[in-house]
């Protein structure tokens, strides 16, 4: 036997060493690792969903952006708005007229074939009133 003398420093460490499984261990593992995966994969999951928003937000912003930038740089932006179309027999002209308003928004000249008058298109004298002025309503009447 080992004589311990009095100059003697004790200290402690940590040691390892490998130690199988038993079958329960094994088992209790296989559980633990298995909702492991399961976890990752359903996180998985949500990241690619996630992701998916991000990206669908980002890809709306970003034209969103272009648009703004697009009105900027233009100083303006073109709306679209309901509006009667008066065909003009007698000056040979298009006019488009705001529909709540009567208000004329675009003026321009008939081409040829527009200047062919079918059966089917009203002449601009049936939406005037009795002083030869343009009744608003007679026209939205025409148009409905």
């Amino acid at each position: 036997m080992t004589e311990i003398t009095k100059n003697i420093k004790v200290s402690t460490e940590t040691a390892e060493r490998f130690e199988k499984f038993t079958t329960e261990q094994e088992a209790d593992k296989g559980r633990e690792l298995q909702a492991q995966l399961d976890a990752i994969e359903k996180l998985e999951g949500r990241q690619k969903r996630i992701n998916k928003m991000i990206k669908d937000r980002m890809a709306k912003l970003n034209a969103e952006r272009r648009n703004l930038t697009d009105m900027l740089r233009a100083r303006g932006e073109t709306i679209s708005y309901e509006c009667l179309i008066l065909k003009d027999f007698e000056n040979f002209e298009v006019l488009h007229m705001e529909k709540d308003t009567g208000e004329v928004i675009k003026r321009r000249k008939m081409n040829e074939q527009e200047r062919q008058k079918s059966m089917q298109e009203a002449d601009i004298k049936h939406f005037t009133d009795d002083t030869g002025r343009f009744d608003l309503i007679k026209a939205r009447y025409h148009a409905s």
